[in-house]
C-alpha cells in the first residue's frame, strides 16, 4: 500500500470536516500547495506559518522526517487548518506515553497551528482527540506546543476546548519595537542614550569607513551567506561548538530558508562592514507587516561600540521607511534594546491531555508540575523584589 492510499485509508469524517494524515517530506511535498492556498487565509501571519519554514525543517534539521506527521483539517475539499506533530515516545511510571508535538529545535522558537479564519469557531482539539482515539493505527496521549504567541490559533482554541484536562501555562514574553519614522523613535529615547549613541557611532566613523548592506535578493543572500557564518561564529558560540558553521544541519537549515523565503522576497541579511570587513550581522525573515531578527551575530573585537547596536539602528532607519513595516520582532524577552521601549507580546505552553488511560494518569502529574513551578516563580520574584537593608557597623 503506497503512502496515498494509507492517507485515504486513515482519512476520518469529523462532523464537517474531513481529517487527513500526510507524512514526512512525501506527505508535505502532497500538501504544499493546499498550504500556499491556505496562507492566503491565515488573519495574522507570522514567518512560522509558511510552509516554507517547515519545509527547511523537515530537509535539514529533522533526522528522521517520517516521524512528523501533518493533520490537515478539509471541509468540502479545502485545506482549513493545519497540525504538524512529531510523536515521541517516553515512559510514565511504567506505561508507555506517546506526546504529539509541534516540532521542537532550539532553532524553531516559536510555533503554532496553521489556520484560515473560518475555522476559528471550531473546536479542534476535541476533533483531533477522539479522531485519534478512533483510529486503529495512531496513537497519541499529550498534544504539547510550547512557545505561542498569545494572539496565536493554538491559543485561541483553548478556549473551546470542551475536555479539563489541559493546561495553559505562561512561560515568558517576547518583545517587539513599533516601527515608525527614525527620527520619531528616536526622539523617545532619553538625552543619556542619545548622546551615548552619538559617541559610538562617532567612534565608529574614526575607526574606518563605516558601511551598510542589505541582501535580499537570491543573489545577493547566497553571497553574504559565508559572512553571515562566519560573524556567526566570531565570538563565544564559536568557543561553545553551538555556532551554526560548526553543524552541517544547521548550515543546510538557514541555506533552505534562503532558498524558499527569497522567493516571496521574505528573506534578508543585513550587514555592518568596517573598512572592507563585515563586524555585525543579522538574517532577517519577514511576513506582512513585520520583520523578525532570526539570528544575530557580530565580531566581539569590536564590543567597545556595540556593533549589533549600530546595525539595529540602521534596520530602524531602513523599515521607518517602508511604510507597509509595522514591527521589529526582536524574537527575545532579554533588555539589550530596551532603551527603544518596546512593546511585548506573551509568550505560553500549552498541554492537552487525551482520554487514553496514559492521558488520564499524566495530567494530574503535569499540572502540580506547572503549579509547582508557578510557586518557585513567584517566591524566586518575591526574593528579588525584597528590599537589601543595609547595616551600619553599630547595628551589626
Amino acid at each position: 500500500m503506497n503512502k496515498h492510499a494509507l492517507q485515504k485509508k486513515m482519512s476520518l469524517v469529523n462532523e464537517e470536516y474531513c481529517i487527513k494524515i500526510f507524512q514526512g517530506i512525501e506527505g508535505f511535498r502532497q500538501i504544499k500547495e493546499d498550504w500556499q492556498h491556505l496562507l492566503k487565509r491565515i488573519p495574522k501571519k507570522h514567518f512560522f506559518h509558511y510552509p516554507e519554514w517547515y519545509e527547511s525543517y523537515l530537509f535539514a534539521l529533522e533526522k528522521k522526517p517520517d516521524n512528523t506527521k501533518i493533520f490537515a483539517f478539509y471541509k468540502e475539499h479545502r485545506l482549513e487548518a493545519i497540525l504538524p506533530f512529531k510523536q515521541i515516545h517516553i515512559g510514565f511510571f511504567g506505561i508507555g506515553l506517546t506526546i504529539l508535538e509541534v516540532p521542537e529545535h532550539n532553532h524553531l522558537i516559536f510555533r503554532d497551528i496553521v489556520a484560515g479564519e473560518e475555522i476559528v469557531s471550531f473546536d479542534i482539539y476535541t476533533a483531533l482527540l477522539r479522531f485519534i482515539r478512533n483510529s486503529k493505527t495512531l496513537k497519541g496521549d499529550i498534544v504539547r506546543i510550547r512557545n505561542v504567541f498569545n494572539d496565536s490559533f493554538a491559543l485561541s482554541a483553548l478556549n473551546l476546548y470542551s475536555n479539563k484536562m489541559s493546561i495553559k501555562n505562561h512561560v515568558t514574553h517576547c518583545k517587539y519595537i513599533m516601527i515608525e519614522p527614525f527620527d520619531t523613535m528616536f526622539e523617545k529615547i532619553s538625552k543619556k542614550r542619545k548622546k551615548g549613541i552619538r559617541n559610538l557611532q562617532n567612534k565608529l566613523s574614526r575607526m574606518g569607513k563605516v558601511t551598510f548592506h542589505t541582501d535580499s535578493s537570491h543573489k545577493e543572500l547566497m553571497r553574504g551567506y559565508p559572512h553571515f557564518l562566519k560573524i556567526e561564529a566570531s565570538g563565544w558560540k564559536g568557543q561553545q561548538g553551538t555556532a551554526i558553521r560548526m553543524d552541517k544541519r544547521l548550515i543546510k537549515f538557514y541555506r533552505c530558508l534562503i532558498e524558499s523565503f527569497s522567493k516571496r522576497a521574505c528573506c534578508e541579511i543585513n550587514s555592518l562592514w568596517l573598512d572592507k570587513k563585515p563586524i555585525a550581522v543579522e538574517f532577517v525573515l519577514l511576513a506582512e507587516d513585520s520583520c523578525y531578527t532570526v539570528k544575530t551575530g557580530y565580531d566581539e573585537q569590536y564590543r567597545q561600540i556595540s556593533p549589533g547596536h549600530r546595525l539595529l539602528e540602521y534596520m530602524l532607519q531602513r523599515y521607518g521607511k517602508r511604510p507597509e513595516m509595522k514591527n521589529l520582532n526582536l524574537m527575545t524577552h532579554m533588555s539589550d534594546y530596551d532603551y527603544w521601549k518596546p512593546s511585548k507580546i506573551n509568550v505560553y505552553e500549552i498541554y492537552i491531555c487525551n482520554k487514553t488511560l496514559p492521558g488520564i494518569l499524566a495530567f494530574p502529574v503535569i499540572k502540580l508540575k506547572h503549579r509547582a513551578r508557578l510557586i518557585y516563580r513567584k517566591l524566586l520574584h518575591a526574593k528579588n523584589m525584597r528590599p537589601q537593608i543595609k547595616c551600619s557597623k553599630k547595628e551589626s
